[in-house]
């Protein structure tokens, strides 16, 4: 049995009780993705081919598009929310499978809430904690002392708010953010045998800029291939996007469906004459 890990949509990060930051990705790509390899599935399973098994673990944002599922491929769909639940459904699925492949499709939040707090809250604990030290140290501090005593307060401000709940809307409010992990980094560590694939989107960038992000992108985490594109190239009807494979182009496409077919090409190819 050859298990496939596919992650798609995009994350959401709670701000409030209602509010959230989301990414916009539609995950229709991913879905054309499973189509690509459900083919591939399907063209290797003939009376004369020995064919392998497949199963596809789908993590997907609620949001996000799923695809119809195929006779020829069975797939199970994992449903997250923001990055911590993604994170827990991966380190999950890749340790309870063999995953031989991951397709990681998912626009994950670089960022997550850490605080919110009234704009003239902040202000006001800021100007006491300051005022406090300054009377303790009437011959004044520092400026690395004084950065010391704004950090501190910044990153644990005493007034923030409860966000459990929605919050009022009566005053102008400061959101304080924090990084999120890099979650393409887990699968090369939880499995160095799989075979990964990674998305990179820019804006107004050159091939170039496009082929030296993606290989960076590679080299850090493992990636076998990655799919470089340019949002200003993605439009309705019309998704451009470069394969790279160890810093080379090996794939130009100008529709969602050849970009699917030729990362399922690339990944599984070898197996049999599919695509």
């Amino acid at each position: 049995m050859k298990h496939i890990l596919i992650t798609a949509g995009g994350t959401s990060e709670a701000i409030d009780g209602v509010r959230q930051i989301s990414n916009t990705s539609t995950g229709s790509l991913c879905a054309h993705i499973y189509e690509a390899l459900a083919g591939f599935a399907d063209a290797c399973s003939g009376p004369d081919k020995s064919s392998p098994e497949f199963r596809v673990h789908y993590v997907v944002s609620e949001k996000a598009m799923r695809p119809a599922v195929k006779e020829s491929l069975p797939v199970t769909f994992y449903p997250v929310t923001d990055v911590k639940s993604v994170e827990a459904v991966l380190d999950k699925l890749m340790t309870e499978y063999e995953i031989g492949f991951v397709i990681h499709g998912m626009a994950v939040s670089d960022f997550t809430k850490d605080y919110l707090v009234e704009r003239e809250a902040l202000v006001c604990e800021l100007a006491d904690t300051l005022k406090n030290a300054l009377d303790e140290n009437p011959n004044g501090l520092s400026g690395e002392k004084l950065r010391v005593l704004i950090r501190d307060t910044l990153k644990q401000p005493e007034r923030r708010l409860d966000v459990s709940t929605k919050v009022a809307s009566k005053a102008d409010l400061m959101l304080s953010l924090k990084r999120t992990p890099k979650l393409i980094e887990k699968f090369k560590k939880l499995n160095p045998d799989c075979f990964l694939v990674g998305f990179k989107l820019l804006k107004g960038a050159s091939e170039a800029e496009l082929v030296r992000v993606a290989s960076e992108l590679s080299d850090k985490n493992g990636c076998d291939l990655v799919l470089a594109n340019d949002m200003n190239k993605i439009r309705a009807g019309r998704h451009e996007g470069l394969l790279i494979k160890s810093s080379k182009v090996v794939g130009r496409y100008t529709t969602k469906k050849e970009i699917a077919e030729g990362i399922t090409r690339h990944m599984l190819g070898e197996m049999g004459d599919g695509l």
